[in-house]
């Protein structure tokens, strides 16, 4: 069992490095620094998921179209494909990781807001149809500290869409607090709500 753990912590760690460089990329490409700050206000969660073969009965199993509520989600999988990625003409091309240490980097919700729309968050589905199961690693980054768009992210093809954006009660009314259907697009729809901090259209 130490194993184990010890396996997960050190691949959480080498994990939130890569997320780290991944985040001053980001940061970089826009030209906007403080990058150090918002690693430092970074919280991260791991989880290891399998995904099961089909049964006689069912055709394909795995997961639903979503977006993460992440900032940034990297993650790595066995052998066993099945990660389906929804392009912006609405197909959805299947994704392949060769070699199998590769990984993937998706942009989640927080980055969408922070970004002021200029990445946006990416829609994925898991569907498995062969014959074997599927692990994956997933690491998910959220930051502590209030999210606002960066000046430099703003001008008069990218207008200001978004004020403050607590992303932990994000996260939170999502997971425990929201009742209903889950919205077509949460973080255009957490402005709805009434909250002390919140997305708020201008």
């Amino acid at each position: 069992m130490n194993n184990i753990s010890e396996t997960v912590h050190a691949y959480s760690k080498k994990a939130s490095e890569l997320n780290e460089v991944i985040v001053r990329m980001v940061f970089d490409s826009y030209g906007v620094d403080k990058y150090e700050s918002h690693n430092e206000s970074t919280n991260y969660l791991l989880r290891l998921l399998k995904y099961g073969e089909p049964t006689e009965n069912e055709t394909e199993v795995g997961l639903p179209p979503h977006e993460e509520m992440s900032f940034i989600t990297i993650l790595c999988q066995n052998h066993v494909d099945g990660l389906e990625i929804k392009t912006k003409d609405g197909d959805w091309i299947g994704f392949e990781l060769t070699p199998p240490s590769s990984f993937i980097v998706m942009a989640g919700d927080a980055l969408t807001v922070w970004s002021n729309d200029r990445v946006r968050a990416c829609t994925h589905r898991v569907v498995m149809s062969e014959k074997a199961t599927r692990y994956t690693a997933v690491l998910f980054s959220f930051s502590s500290k209030i999210l606002h768009v960066p000046e430099k992210l703003i001008d008069q093809q990218h207008p200001l869409k978004y004020k403050l954006f607590d992303h932990m009660d994000y996260v939170d009314y999502f997971f425990s607090k929201h009742i209903g259907p889950r919205p077509g697009c949460r973080y255009k729809s957490y402005k709805l709500f009434d909250h002390h901090l919140q997305i708020k259209d201008f």
